[in-house]
């Protein structure tokens, strides 16, 4: 080898070498994000949300390419709330996580990190988002997470015998004044039929009062609550009111519906055994998309009886107080409630439950509007929007220890509607038990 070869060799090592150090510095200085997702079968994930979510984590990964993500599933029989619990336990959280669960409950053990001085910085970005969305997960001037998907309780009813009972099509205005609890009871007693034994052939109303998640909106119709203000401002029970005249007034009403009009039939309300049946959109949507429908059917607000009101059921993303890249994970935050990702999560197909924004649930509504065959776009619209004006979010996300209360409520509610134990004496009951939670729960701090 001659002295210019040997030269040329030389400086083409050197040229090698710089490369590989310069790449492995620049893998070296790159942001590791570890995101938190739900796996398919744990907590309502699928295959598909999984193929969607990689694609949308690529891109991020191509927008910003000095982040990197590194994702977490709950993996055997771990539970997706159970491997979160875990993994804040052995001192490893994620940096951000989804899919909402207890946020209430996150907020008291400081898990959560104040999104509201990264939402100052973009003035315009809660005017695209459904107001019941935005207010979800803001307490006494705080944000603690971006809604992604939300969705109020709303009617769904059977076209097919509305028109055989000779009934006019619901309302589809929240402030329309003619749609009363009065008013459905009505309805109810014309479109329900009963076999030659008196058992339900076709239930006039289904609302379900088991006690769980929607169960205290029945109180809100009324002007009733199971808590009181300070409760709602910090999340923690300070003192339980479920036993209130109005209350009692409440479950009065939705238990007589039932037991006369067949509330709480069993059976597919899809397939024919029920004229109207409070549903959430989610449920809806998932029947359409397995073309389960056996009528024609529509929309419509829940009925107003003292004051106008629905539960509302938001999914954000957020991010740990623990995070050494809040501004990482924020720009992650913003990317995945973006109306781009949204739009994209609604095109996907797969999605059931509307996304937050409103320039991004076109898609959703246009397949409802197919599936209908009755109602259009506008009326599907109002319907969702008046549940986001009205709708309040729902307990388990926004009420610390929501679990040990529904424990008390669905022991006592079933027997209510059974007619096993009076409403007083259930509410009652369920307010002892949760007075005795509460003062338990202060004990212990």
């Amino acid at each position: 080898m001659n002295g210019d070869t040997r030269r040329w060799s030389m400086l083409l090592g050197l040229i090698l070498c710089t490369m590989l150090v310069v790449v492995g510095t620049a893998d070296a200085e790159k942001v590791k994000l570890e995101v938190y997702v739900r796996a398919p079968g744990i907590a309502g994930g699928t295959a598909a949300e999984t193929e969607w979510e990689n694609q949308m984590y690529a891109e991020f990964e191509k927008q910003h390419p000095n982040i990197k993500l590194e994702l977490i599933t709950p993996v055997g029989s771990a539970g997706y709330l159970e491997k979160l619990i875990t993994l804040w336990a052995v001192g490893q959280p994620p940096d951000v996580w989804d899919h909402g669960g207890f946020v209430a409950s996150y907020i008291e053990q400081g898990w959560l990190l104040d999104l509201s001085p990264f939402v100052r910085r973009e003035p315009n970005l809660e005017r695209d988002f459904f107001p019941g969305a935005w207010r979800a997960y803001q307490q006494d001037g705080r944000m603690w997470g971006m809604p992604h998907v939300s969705m109020s309780s709303l009617i769904w009813y059977n076209v097919d015998f509305f028109e055989q009972a000779g009934l006019p099509l619901l309302p589809v205005d929240w402030d329309d004044p003619s749609w009363t609890w009065d008013a459905m009871e009505d309805y109810a007693k014309k479109l329900t039929k009963l076999t030659p034994d008196g058992r339900f052939e076709t239930a006039g109303v289904s609302i379900g009062l088991n006690g769980n998640i929607e169960s205290p909106m029945f109180a809100n119709l009324w002007g009733g609550d199971w808590f009181d203000e300070e409760t709602h401002r910090t999340g923690i029970p300070n003192k339980s009111t479920i036993a209130s005249p109005e209350n009692i007034l409440a479950y009065e009403k939705a238990v007589e519906l039932i037991q006369r009009y067949g509330g709480n039939v069993p059976g597919n309300y899809s397939g024919g055994k029920v004229g109207m049946a409070l549903r959430t959109p989610l449920n809806i949507a998932a029947t359409a998309q397995q073309n389960a429908f056996f009528c024609k059917w529509a929309l419509a607000p829940i009925p107003v009886g003292t004051h106008r009101a629905a539960a509302l059921y938001t999914d954000p993303w957020m991010i740990s107080s623990q995070t050494k890249h809040p501004e990482e994970a924020w720009l992650f935050v913003k990317y995945m409630t973006s109306a781009e990702v949204m739009k994209s999560y609604t095109a996907f197909g797969f999605g059931l439950a509307p996304v937050a924004r409103r320039s991004a649930i076109k898609g959703y509504i246009d397949r409802l509007v197919d599936a209908s065959g009755v109602q259009d776009f506008n009326q599907i619209l109002s319907v969702l929007t008046g549940g986001q004006v009205y709708g309040r979010e729902v307990y388990d996300h926004t009420i610390v220890g929501w679990a040990d209360i529904r424990r008390v409520t669905m022991e006592e509610f079933p027997q209510m509607v059974r007619g096993t134990k009076s409403v007083q004496a259930a509410l009652l009951s369920s307010h002892d038990a949760i007075t005795a939670i509460i003062n338990e729960r202060k004990r212990q701090e």
